[in-house]
């Protein structure tokens, strides 16, 4: 046979042979008959598969309790549930010990062995454990039904409103009221026969020995436990007395459970608010004082002690006299008389008086009480007194700094009215000065008026012979060119850019001369939409040298739109034109939320950037950089104005790939609220 048992073994006979083998001795020895052979082959062709293909060092030990069954484990419980009842135990371990000495001549003895003893042990505890549950059964059943003899004690243990069990001498369980199975969740046939221990717990049984009081025919009651049932946790108040002899036997008892869980929930509640008052009584600056209408003090909180010295025993046996003793004989008699008022006439009382205490200090105090009511045959009152020493002082210092007052006052007055003589001249004055700036301001939007009328003006007459320049320029060259050198070319060439440079700068002039005659903007600009028709204008310059513009700015501003427009228009396509050579522009323009009222544009190129001492001035007007090619020098001044414009800000700084990023910081736009 291989030695190899991971693998399949070559049998050196049919397997089915050895079934067959092992029943024909099986028969002829008396240790089985035609009825059990059907279950017994199946288990034989079980077990040699199981030795088939078990590895060398299979069954080498017994698994843990907590480890699952192996092989051997659930074989053997398959043999007692089928042959419990049909067989005795010693005729499955004869078979079996048959079966074991026919594989060994099959199978290593050694695995053969292990396994069997496994297969044995098994059997013997799954046999064992069955006939004592079955015995325990009938000694259950057997209880029962000596108890159901004495039916005037079932009928009253039936009837119990609370939970009941009856228990024999050695604590077990041999019946339970509706009303234990209903509390626990658990039916009489789970009941019977079970520990009563294992039910309960050490809640009960870790607080009594139920055995020793049962053995000394005693009974017990009052034992408080806390179960945990399937409605929650619950509170019991536990009995017990013995009951005599049970089925025969004596020792036995019954337990009686009283839920008690809703009055314990009361008490807790009861004694919560009650601590809860103290607590406040007892914390609070004012004292609470409780007083029959003999004089007598039934309370006073215990803070008393630290408002006059003495302490509140102290005061509850000295009474009201005590009390009213130490008030200044000035205040004493208004006191008593007011005390009289209330349980009298029901007079409120709100007074206050000076009190000595026991360091011999006078303080201020104030009393206050208004009902009078009857509890336990007795006229109460309850009171609130409070220290209002400090409030005395601060009214008499007060009433002194009073005169001193009148005195200032008086005083401040004669510096009023020198001050307001003093105010009705700067007054004037500042009227004065008031008209001047009027008529200034009248004058100078009367300069900007001409002022714009002289640009248009210039632009016009500038503009005209620009046009003619350029168009005799443009019909030499169409008309003459062949009668022109190169040179002659060149000059004519120079002299059309010339005109054409000239005609942009005016256009610019006269859109920067119109910005201060623009009133201030006052509307919501959607900069997303206002940025994507300035990327729409561009599209055709973006296409020409293959760039790109990515745009997010999720803000709305509040300013001009137009304006606006041509400030991102000038910057986007000052990032398009001044790309670097072979490079495709890409342009970035992102937008955040800054100081609340502001938002900050960043427009970002990998253009050829600007240099950190040109940074200041391209903000100039007529300023053009040499290394940035062509331009009139005012598209950056025209941005600055517009920022200026809405109350904003402009600045430039190297992008972080090289390039140029504009900083523009402009208003948000905030709804007005409503009125």
């Amino acid at each position: 046979m291989a030695e190899d048992f991971g693998v399949r073994r070559v049998w050196p006979m049919d397997p089915r042979e050895l079934v067959r083998r092992f029943w024909s001795e099986a028969v002829s020895a008396g240790l089985a008959d035609e009825s059990l052979e059907p279950g017994w082959r199946e288990m034989v062709e079980e077990a040699v598969q199981i030795l088939a293909t078990a590895p060398k060092d299979a069954f080498t030990c017994q698994p843990p309790i907590t480890t699952p069954p192996g092989p051997a484990e659930l074989l053997g419980h398959t043999v007692v549930e089928r042959l419990h009842g049909a067989c005795a135990l010693d005729t499955v371990l004869l078979l079996l010990d048959l079966l074991c000495n026919l594989c060994r001549t099959e199978f290593p003895p050694a695995l053969t062995d292990r396994f069997f003893a496994r297969l044995r042990r098994t059997v013997a505890s799954r046999w064992l454990a069955r006939e004592t549950y079955l015995l325990r059964r009938r000694l259950r059943e057997a209880k029962v039904v000596s108890l159901r003899d004495r039916r005037r004690y079932h009928t009253v243990f039936m009837r119990i409103q609370e939970p009941a069990l009856v228990v024999d001498g050695e604590l077990l369980i041999v019946d339970a009221n509706p009303a234990f199975c209903q509390a626990f969740r658990l039916s009489r046939e789970e009941l019977l026969g079970a520990p009563v221990c294992t039910v309960l717990g050490a809640a009960l049984c870790g607080r009594i020995d139920l055995a020793t009081v049962l053995a000394r025919r005693r009974s017990f009651s009052g034992v408080e436990i806390e179960l945990e049932l399937p409605d929650g946790q619950r509170f019991f108040v536990v009995g017990g007395s013995f009951l005599g002899e049970i089925n025969g036997r004596p020792g036995g008892g019954i337990l009686i459970f009283q839920d008690v869980t809703d009055k314990r929930a009361c008490e807790l509640a009861l004694q919560c608010r009650e601590a809860q008052y103290r607590t406040l009584v007892e914390n609070i600056p004012d004292v609470i004082w409780r007083s029959t209408a003999d004089g007598r003090l039934v309370y006073i909180s215990p803070n008393v002690e630290r408002l006059v010295g003495f302490t509140a025993e102290e005061l509850v046996r000295g009474g009201r006299a005590f009390w009213l003793a130490r008030i200044l004989p000035a205040d004493r008699a208004p006191m008593e008389q007011a005390v009289e008022r209330l349980f009298s006439s029901g007079m409120a009382i709100d007074l206050a008086y000076r009190f000595q205490r026991q360091d011999g200090k006078w303080i201020w105090l104030q009393e206050r009480s208004g009902r009078v009511y009857e509890e336990g045959g007795e006229r109460l009152a309850d009171g609130v007194i409070s220290d209002i020493t400090r409030l005395k002082l601060a009214e008499e210092e007060l009433e002194r700094h009073h005169l001193r007052l009148a005195e200032l006052v008086d005083e401040q007055t004669r510096e009023l009215r020198r001050a307001n003589a003093k105010l009705r001249e700067e007054v004037a004055a500042r009227r004065a000065r008031e008209a001047d700036l009027e008529r200034l301001a009248r004058r100078l939007q009367e300069v900007n008026k001409e002022l714009e009328q002289f640009a248009h003006v210039v632009s016009h007459d500038l503009r005209e012979p620009l046009v003619l320049v350029e168009a005799f320029a443009k019909r030499l060259a169409n008309t003459h060119a062949d009668r022109l050198d190169d040179r002659g070319q060149r000059y004519l060439a120079a002299i059309a850019k010339a005109a054409g440079r000239m005609q942009a700068l005016v256009s610019a002039m006269l859109h920067l001369a119109r910005l201060d005659a623009v009133g201030r903007p006052a509307e919501p600009v959607v900069l997303d939409q206002v940025l994507s028709e300035v990327v729409a204008h561009l599209e055709a310059r973006l296409a020409s040298v293959n760039g790109r513009v990515e745009l997010d700015c999720p803000h709305t501003l509040r300013g001009d739109g137009v304006q606006i427009w041509q400030l991102f228009l000038n910057l986007v396509a000052n990032a398009i034109k001044y790309h670097r050579p072979g490079v495709p522009p890409r342009v970035r323009v992102q937008s955040r939320t800054v100081e609340d009222d502001f938002c900050e544009i960043v427009v970002e190129d990998n253009g050829i950037g600007i240099r950190q001492e040109d940074r200041q001035r391209i903000f100039q007007p007529f300023t053009r950089l040499q290394h940035h090619g062509s331009g009139c020098g005012i598209g950056l001044a025209t941005c600055r104005k517009i920022v200026g414009r809405h109350g904003g800000q402009i600045d430039v700084r190297q992008a972080a790939g090289g390039g140029a990023a504009f900083i523009v910081r402009l208003p948000l736009w905030r709804a007005e609220p409503a009125v």
